[in-house]
């Protein structure tokens, strides 16, 4: 109960200042100080690179135009998008303004370092009998549904807000209400399929799950990660927020609190998805649930749980972007 009730990871900042401080009190430099010193003079030491080589680069690209127009460089991977057509402009200028904005590039180191959290709090887990490894796992399969909704609040839902005034400088050119809702709906996969599909591969093994479980959680985490990017785009399309100072703004109304209340409705619904699979390799030592007869009826379950309220949401949000 101790070691459940205050897991530490002893090479973690926070325990090494905690063990410096300790001896510095007791009057002793003790190894924890001076790897302390040692990771911060570390990072001073890379802070320096990365500033030098981030301030090089901005002075090369300041001066990228001219450079590119005497043809001494080709275009990259994003000028080649904007020339295949309206689509790939489309994504190459969201990815473009999203990682020069300061704000919502910090966002995804955020959903790094919650990542990051997440996963070695799992390790430190002590689980030593399987039941214990399968109720963690359920633990963690229902949890990750929320953890993906609390991230599509922020990534997902402000995008089409994000436009701004820009939004009606779009209807002018030959981009339809169509072709800007699915970007929009792509963009936000972009962001949580590879959180989604991290959180439901690395959590199972680092609790020690089977294949079985391993399996569950991947499906789960690709429907939460589907159902959230949908609700997220499509409630956002229907309740936009043009005139937002700040991204942190825009979930802030009506439309925000649906998607809030919808997405935790949908990751209740996975647990209880979840729980079937979890009994069963609990109480029967099921090792393959999905092979098993009542695996397809499943997985179907769970293709209309995800599609039908995404469906409905980006339709939804379709309909509302027809009346402005």
């Amino acid at each position: 109960m101790e070691a459940f009730r205050d897991p530490s990871a002893p090479l973690l900042p926070s325990s090494l200042a905690q063990q410096a401080l300790k001896g510095l009190g007791q009057g002793q430099v003790g190894e924890a100080f001076w790897l302390l010193l040692l990771l911060a003079g570390g990072l001073l030491v890379l802070v320096g690179l990365l500033a030098g080589y981030a301030y090089q680069q901005g002075w090369v690209r300041a001066l990228e135009g001219s450079v590119r127009e005497r043809g001494m460089q080709g275009p990259g991977l994003l000028d080649r998008w904007t020339m295949s057509g309206v689509v790939g402009a489309l994504w190459a200028r969201d990815l473009r303004l999203f990682f020069r904005d300061a704000n919502q590039a910090a966002q995804l180191v955020l959903v790094g370092v919650l990542v990051l959290l997440y996963t070695t709090s799992l390790q430190y887990l002590p689980l030593g009998e399987v039941r214990f490894q399968l109720v963690a796992g359920f633990m963690h399969l229902a949890f990750q549904g929320f953890v993906i909704g609390g991230v599509g609040v922020r990534l997902a839902y402000p995008l089409l807000s994000l436009e701004g005034p820009s939004y009606w400088m779009l209807q002018t050119g030959p981009v339809s209400k169509q072709t800007l809702l699915l970007t929009r709906f792509a963009l936000a996969l972009f962001f949580l399929l590879p959180l989604g599909l991290t959180l439901g591969y690395l959590s199972p093994k680092v609790l020690g799950l089977d294949a079985n479980l391993t399996q569950i959680s991947l499906l789960l985490a690709l429907a939460s990660a589907l159902a959230t990017a949908g609700l997220g785009v499509g409630l956002g399309a229907a309740y936009p927020k043009f005139d937002a100072a700040n991204p942190a703004e825009v979930p802030l109304s009506t439309g925000g609190f649906l998607y809030m209340a919808l997405t935790l409705l949908h990751a209740g619904m996975l647990v209880l998805l979840a729980s079937r699979p979890v009994y069963l390799a609990l109480v029967e030592r099921q090792s393959s649930y999905l092979t098993s007869p009542e695996g397809p009826l499943w997985l179907l379950v769970l293709v209309l749980v995800t599609l039908v309220p995404v469906g409905l949401a980006l339709g939804f949000g379709y309909l509302r972007m027809g009346e402005r």
